[in-house]
Formats: C-alpha cells, sequence, structure tokens
C-alpha cells in the first residue's frame, strides 16, 4: 500500500499488485501453500499458486450465532452513503444517502462488522431503493434488520511472483465503477458538466473506494490496519 501495494477491483474480483522485494513487506504475511512450504519473506520466494494471507475483512455471516449479543451493544453506527436515484440508470439524478449503515465491533478478540439498512440498494445508483432494483431481498436481506459478519483474514493466490501479480481468492465486494453517470449529448459522463467521460477509471467512484486514506468506509481501511498500509 502507499506506492507499495495497490488493488484493484474489476467486475466480481480483487486483483493486488506488490512491489517486488520491498525490504521487510512480506514478514507481515502469512502463507499456506499447496505444496506445503514453510514461510517466505520475499515475494520472489514464493510459487504460482500459493496462497497469501493479507489483511482482513467481513466475510462470514454471524448474524443467527452472535446478532442477539452483538446488536445491543453497537452504538457507533456510519454511513456507507450510497447512492440512489430517480429510477433511470443514466439521468444523472442519483445522490448519496445515510438508508446503509455499518458498525465495527471487538467482541472477544474478534472483529465483526455490523450491517443495517432501511432501503434497499439499488443494483444501478440511478434505480430507486427498491426490493425490485436490488439483489439484496434475493440473498436473504432484508430491510430494517441487523446483520453481523466475522472479520477473516483475505486469501490472496500468487499468479506471477516475479510481477508482483495477485489474485483474491474469493469476491471480496460488490461496488459500482460511478457513482454518477449522465448521459447527454449522445455520451456518458462522469459529472454534470462533463469533464471526463463515465469510463474513466482514474476518476472512477471504483478507484476512489480501492484507495482513498481518508474514507474509513474505503477497502483500503477496511481492510487493513495502518501496519499494513504502510508494508
Amino acid at each position: 500500500m502507499k506506492k507499495v501495494l495497490s488493488v484493484v477491483l474489476c467486475l466480481i474480483m480483487m486483483i493486488g499488485t506488490v512491489a517486488i522485494g520491498e525490504s521487510g513487506f512480506f514478514e507481515a504475511l502469512n502463507v499456506i501453500s499447496i505444496k506445503g512450504s514453510a514461510k517466505a519473506k520475499y515475494l520472489t520466494d514464493y510459487n504460482i499458486g500459493d496462497i497469501i494471507l493479507f489483511g482482513s475483512y467481513p466475510q462470514t455471516d454471524v448474524t443467527e450465532s452472535l446478532g442477539s449479543i452483538l446488536t445491543p451493544i453497537a452504538t457507533n453506527w456510519k454511513s456507507y452513503n450510497y447512492y440512489s436515484g430517480s429510477g433511470v440508470k443514466n439521468d444523472g439524478q442519483m445522490t448519496s444517502s445515510d438508508y446503509m449503515q455499518y458498525c465495527d465491533i471487538t467482541y472477544c478478540n474478534c472483529k465483526y462488522r455490523g450491517v443495517t439498512f432501511s432501503e434497499y440498494r439499488p443494483y444501478f445508483t440511478g434505480y430507486t431503493t427498491s426490493s425490485s432494483k436490488s439483489y439484496q431481498p434475493q440473498n436473504g436481506y432484508f430491510k430494517d434488520n441487523t446483520y453481523w459478519f466475522k472479520y477473516e483474514p483475505l486469501k490472496w493466490r500468487v499468479l506471477d511472483p516475479e510481477k508482483g501479480l495477485l489474485l483474491s481468492e474469493d469476491i471480496i465486494d460488490c461496488q459500482p465503477f460511478n457513482n454518477y453517470m449522465n448521459y447527454v449529448d449522445y455520451g456518458f459522463y462522469g459529472t454534470p458538466t462533463k469533464e471526463y467521460n463515465a469510463n474513466n477509471y482514474a476518476k472512477s467512484s471504483l478507484r476512489k473506494w480501492l484507495t482513498d486514506e481518508t474514507d474509513r468506509s474505503s477497502f483500503i481501511n477496511t481492510a487493513f490496519s495502518d501496519v499494513q498500509q504502510n508494508k
């Protein structure tokens, strides 16, 4: 992180790139090798197919077992600032609001994330917050409830030790490429005044979510501690 590790989400996959030979970086990692090898210090010591554990993220749903314990002690709720709109996916009318919130708690030396929402998150940010325009009900999550997920290590598969290419073993999250999209003058734009096209990754909401160190709900801040980010 911070010029050493950058992470890119492409559709449903997370791909991480790591600078080779950065002193001390892999001292912070644990490795599970499909060949049974021990810990390695540098990325070039790993083999293609090795699994590296680095960072953590809310994953397993523990609502049924721990929800009744965690919900009463959850107090510091924060907004995801997710977007919704008028019902048209590219009319530029989408805005953020507080309908979906999260809360992190440490309980019995384990970290958990609570998630609650008063409206459904639409699968296009321009759509309204209705159950028919959201994947949440299809996956068993319903508004006005609170759900809890356990932070667990992120697993990265080594694709190329020389280039420092890693691929997440799991689908980590689901985020829009751009929160805002406006179709005007036969083009798709990422701002109302057409400063850049909606497919500009450098300006995209996705890149900001992945790398923004000032946003506590961003991927980099959720998945990696300050020490890990410095590594």
